[in-house]
């Protein structure tokens, strides 16, 4: 990170001195070098899709088909709540923002709910019990992190608690890689 700023800011002090050293706005010649530049090529190539088409809704179900589906996933756990007497315990999970702190607490606290359950009974865990998870920012990261896991479990690629998993995937560091890409095509 400090190489890609020491390189943005060198460049600007050796154009800054070389500007005033000639008595000529270089900065000009070199915004409208990148906006030529800009017309041949885009490091950023952005699909789109005919919101005619349709296709993002199509294969959308509605609440009552996601209810009817997620209920029928659990049907034999619902049968045992219900022999039981029992009531069935349903979770919604709303996280909220706040960068890579609020994704590690998030994803940390639904881990060590899924852990703790799985302790006490693995064939009742919080995840069967999970409606919905939404969230924003940060809080979404979590969310990933924590559905991404339970789908490598289910794949049979995670072993061992999640929170274990959790922790070590937010110490690994999220912004050198895109601050360092400063001074790539941006630069």
């Amino acid at each position: 990170v400090m190489l890609a700023l020491a390189v943005l800011v060198g460049f600007s002090n050796l154009v800054s001195f070389f500007s005033i050293r000639i008595r000529v706005n270089l900065f000009l010649f070199i915004f409208i070098l990148a906006a030529i530049i800009g017309k041949f090529g885009d490091p950023y190539v952005v699909r789109t899709v005919d919101p005619a088409s349709k296709l993002f809704y199509e294969g959308r179900p509605t609440v009552k088909g996601y209810l009817y589906r997620w209920a029928k996933k659990r049907e034999r756990l619902l049968d045992k709540y219900i022999a039981e007497g029992k009531k069935f315990p349903v979770y919604l999970v709303l996280s909220d923002g706040g960068a890579s702190r609020a994704g590690n607490w998030v994803c940390s606290v639904l881990s060590s709910l899924q852990d703790s359950s799985a302790a006490k009974d693995p064939d009742d865990v919080f995840s069967d019990h999970l409606l919905a998870i939404a969230g924003a920012s940060g809080g979404t990261v979590g969310n990933a992190a924590f559905y991404g896991m339970l789908r490598s479990r289910q794949e049979g690629i995670l072993k061992g608690p999640l929170s274990g998993h959790s922790a070590v995937f937010f110490d690994g560091d999220f912004l050198t890689f895109t601050l360092a890409r400063l001074s790539g095509p941006d630069f």
